[in-house]
């Protein structure tokens, strides 16, 4: 007669808080504070965590609303790659991105 394993539940104690769980993982605590990170690939792809919404949209500029401030793109065929709550990615041939 096989015996089963008992599964092993993860406990954390009351000294690992959630900005230590963010650091194991790797994620920035700006991120986890709600700050902007933007992530620039090359010139044809920016990434946005923590965006707030789209304020301005067209083939040759968009406007993304963030806590403290609106960052402009500029380029050409631009377009929104994907969007979701938190995360926004822009792509297209980038030209400048500026803070407004």
């Amino acid at each position: 007669m096989k015996r089963k394993k008992k599964q092993e539940k993860l406990v954390l104690s009351p000294a690992v808080s959630r900005r230590n769980i963010y650091e194991m993982l790797g994620i920035s605590g700006d991120i986890l504070n709600g700050e902007p990170k933007i992530v620039i690939t090359g010139d044809y792809l920016i990434e946005i965590y923590n965006h707030k919404g789209i304020v301005d949209l067209s083939e040759e500029q968009i406007q993304v609303n963030t806590r403290n401030y609106i960052y402009k793109i500029l380029g050409k065929n631009l377009m929104i790659a994907t969007v979701t709550d938190d995360e926004l990615v822009v792509s297209g041939c980038m030209i400048s991105v500026e803070k407004i």
